[in-house]
């Protein structure tokens, strides 16, 4: 396979052809230049911003054959080999790999050895926060007495999960994600280099949909080339980034502040039809209704074009501040259902008719002034019930609310599902109607995971197992049949009993549902 991606091919050797990340930048060179360089270092940031690269790019300074310099000649062996990954005194760790202590302590134990060729042995942990609390310990004693001849580089994406104790004992530096403008310009200088040739607005969706990750960026701009050959189509980047228009968001956001829901549900049915994710929709719609609210905080939004920001002025001159606020406010409460539910085009639906119900209430300040809320005096509140008792959780409820923060959509699968709990075993069954819920919970991965939580909260291993509850159902049948009330209302209506649901309080029954 002779062709290389443009993210690896163009991927930064120096700091000089490194983007933003200034003070990572200026503070490594200075560094280097004062012979001042620490022996070990934390790069924290978003995915695609350029730690590794970074950490590549120190390698080469130090083990330059031309000396340690903050300008690499990149034309030495080591420093092609560093570039190519194959540098025998340069070590590239998995850190999701080499999770263990006793895999920490093996390499610990060759860091102690000199190099083998070069001035420095470079040790590169990427997505260091996977290690274990063991193996951050194996790795402190090396730490806090480095030989003179090992340079740690440390690299996550989250920084809150590395132990104080190893934050103390490095150089940290925080990597951020690039704005869209800087991304764009970049994209019309790779795009020349390449001979392609594309429009302002498709450069500015490809930086957009990049999120600030240049690496991210160029692998989607691979994937349009492939697509579009020579010149870059817009509708065709459009179609591929699965992007709503911003002016498909105006036109909705002006039809709730119009009050329009017939239009509202038909412009929703019409975009579930195109196949568009609702959830992918409902959050683009989100971030185009906080742009709207920015508007009339008068802070400008880089990530429009100047056609895109005249939509979103023409909302915010339809709607007031305070109508803004509120949409939004409503939106963020529900996007949690949203997204765990397993019926997002129902509750997308529901949330835009309630969002077109908002300019019907009145505000507080109107109906204190017109007398239809009686002022209460300060220092006299209201006569208020006694708080119920707190009720404590049930181990289902605990599983559950557990699994929302890891995996929402099987905290949603397990509501409705019983448990049934044996000594180091825990059996879920779910209803004949839940055949897909079972399903999913069913699958390795979830069911690790639900087991993972389970013996975290019953307080050791849990072996658990998902069944369906073929009894329960045929109880209820059977109970409705014996239900006097339910007999007469069947034979007074001349109704029939369609379907069975359970009970919303089986959970109260006991621990074990």
């Amino acid at each position: 396979m002779t062709y290389q991606v443009l993210a690896r091919r163009l991927r930064p050797q120096d700091f000089a052809s490194l983007l933003n990340q200034e003070d990572a930048k200026g503070t490594l060179t200075n560094a280097l230049k004062n012979g001042r360089a620490a022996h070990a270092y934390l790069f924290h940031g978003p995915r695609g911003t350029g730690k590794t690269t970074v950490a590549r790019i120190f390698a080469k300074c130090l083990n330059c054959h031309g000396g340690i310099t903050a300008t690499p000649c990149l034309s030495c062996l080591s420093c092609l080999e560093i570039a190519a990954g194959t540098a025998v005194d340069v070590h590239e760790i998995d850190g999701a790999t080499y999770t263990k202590a006793e895999d920490m302590r093996e390499i610990m134990g060759m860091v102690v050895l000199p190099p083998a060729r070069d001035r420095f042995k470079v040790y590169i942990i990427d997505e260091v926060q996977m290690l274990s609390n063991h193996a951050f310990n194996a790795l402190l004693k090396t730490l806090e007495e480095p030989p003179p001849h090992a340079v740690f580089v440390f690299a996550t994406t989250e920084k809150h999960k590395i132990p104080a104790t190893i934050l103390s004992r490095c150089q940290v530096f925080g990597f951020h994600l690039l704005p869209v403008e800087m991304i764009k310009g970049y994209l019309g200088e790779v795009l020349k280099g390449e001979g392609l040739k594309a429009s302002d607005a498709v450069l500015h969706r490809l930086a957009r949909a990049g999120g600030g990750s240049v690496r991210d960026t160029l692998s989607l701009l691979d994937q349009v080339i492939n697509l579009c050959g020579k010149e870059l189509d817009e509708s065709v980047v459009v179609g591929m980034l699965g992007e709503t228009r911003v002016e498909d968001f105006a036109r909705l956001l002006l039809m709730v502040s119009r009050q329009e829901s017939a239009s509202i549900v038909r412009t929703l049915r019409g975009v579930r039809e195109r196949g568009e994710d609702l959830l992918q929709f409902f959050q683009a719609f989100v971030g185009f209704l906080r742009t709207v609210l920015s508007t009339h905080l008068q802070l400008e939004d880089d990530t429009y074009t100047e056609a895109e920001r005249g939509e979103v002025k023409r909302c915010a001159a339809a709607l007031s501040y305070e109508e803004c606020l509120r949409a939004y406010n409503l939106c963020i409460e529900n996007l949690p259902l949203v997204q765990r539910t397993e019926y997002p085009h129902l509750a997308v639906e529901l949330l835009f008719l309630k969002l077109a119900e908002l300019p019907k209430l009145a505000r507080l300040e109107e109906l204190i002034a017109s007398g239809d809320v009686r002022r209460v005096p300060v220092g006299m509140p209201a006569a208020q019930a006694p708080p119920p008792p707190e009720r404590k959780k049930t181990k289902k409820a605990q599983l559950i609310e557990m699994l929302e923060a890891e995996k929402a959509f099987l905290a949603g699968y397990l509501q409705d599902a019983n448990f049934k709990e044996s000594a180091g075993a825990l059996e879920i069954l779910f209803a004949p109607k839940s055949r897909r819920a079972h399903d999913r919970c069913a699958e390795k991965e979830n069911l690790d995971c639900i087991a993972k939580a389970a013996g975290e909260i019953w307080g050791g291993a849990v072996k658990v197992t998902v069944g369906m509850d073929e009894a329960v159902q045929q109880a209820l049948d059977t109970r409705i049949k014996k239900d006097p009330a339910i007999q007469a209302l069947i034979r007074g209506t001349q109704a029939t009993v369609e379907e069975v649901e359970y009970l919303s309080d089986q959970e109260d029954d006991s621990d074990e549902h």
